[in-house]
């Protein structure tokens, strides 16, 4: 159930955070990239700017790079997108240091707990419903910033809206675009 695995890794994440909250990242690479070349920066750029943006939704622009991150992506599981973002957040946190290891398995189509590496990365950003779980993660985050042409981004504003969290996703976009007012998160 993605509600239930959705509340179990928000519960982890809490004691890694140690109930301090949390910000959240929504990198989407992958196929965007393919479709969105001439508009994407590379990895390292986009946790720059996602600090930036950060900052600038933050009272006063003083996010500290001690605040906690989920980095919800496609790619968050590779080596390499972990260090972006280590170089300007010092706790970067992704599905795999939340997600309950028991559920890992049977939640998904493929066997997870046997893959290692870029095949493992590959198969959760296959599995749909991992990203649901991510969803969720992110709906709950104090700040959150992603890239308002994505669906998955969209959705996370949506269920920031359904929480009535206050300013859900405006100044939240990665590229600092605004979005049509008449637009509605759905």
């Amino acid at each position: 159930d993605i509600m239930a695995a959705a509340e179990q890794a928000r519960a982890a994440l809490a004691a890694a955070v140690g109930g301090a909250g949390y910000d959240c990242v929504h990198m989407r690479r992958r196929d965007f990239i393919a479709d969105h070349a001439q508009e994407e920066v590379g990895m390292g750029e986009y946790a720059a700017m996602a600090a930036a943006r950060l900052a600038a939704l933050s009272a006063g622009g003083g996010r500290s790079a001690a605040r906690p991150l989920y980095l919800a992506s496609d790619v968050s599981e590779q080596p390499e997108a972990r260090a972006a973002f280590a170089q300007h957040f010092e706790h970067v946190i992704t599905l795999l240091d939340v997600f309950p290891p028991a559920l890992l398995d049977s939640f998904g189509s493929y066997q997870h707990s046997q893959l290692r590496g870029s095949e493992r990365a590959s198969a959760l950003a296959r599995d749909m419903r991992f990203g649901a779980v991510e969803q969720l993660i992110c709906s709950a985050a104090d700040l959150f910033v992603g890239n308002m042409w994505s669906t998955y981004t969209h959705h996370v504003c949506a269920l920031r809206e359904e929480r009535g969290v206050a300013r859900a996703c405006k100044g939240s976009d990665i590229y600092g675009r605004a979005i049509d007012p008449k637009m509605e998160y759905i």
